[in-house]
């Protein structure tokens, strides 16, 4: 279990990552279904690198200048977990 996150490049990066097994270099990232969101095994890339100083980072399998939709999951912690949906369509 981990979090993707992205910081405006090409390459997300893995955070909070429960290193439970060893991953290498290629290893396929995958959505796990975990809260409900998202149905679990939605390819999203390959790792793509693995340091110390970087952490891991994810090339994704869909560069984002190919992305029309994007949904955005943003959860707060004020009343318990409460996950906000925000659904983007940036081809208009």
């Amino acid at each position: 279990r981990a979090f993707l996150i992205g910081d405006n490049t090409d390459y997300p990066q893995v955070v909070h990552f429960e290193n439970q097994e060893p991953v290498q270099i290629g290893d396929v990232v995958a959505t796990s279904g975990l809260g409900g969101n998202l149905p679990a095994g939605i390819p999203v890339g390959i790792i793509g690198s693995i340091s110390e100083d970087n952490g891991i980072i994810i090339q994704p399998f869909v560069h984002k200048s190919n992305i029309d939709y994007i949904k955005v999951i943003k959860t707060s912690h004020t009343d318990g977990i409460k996950n906000f949906l925000i659904e983007i369509n940036i081809s208009e």
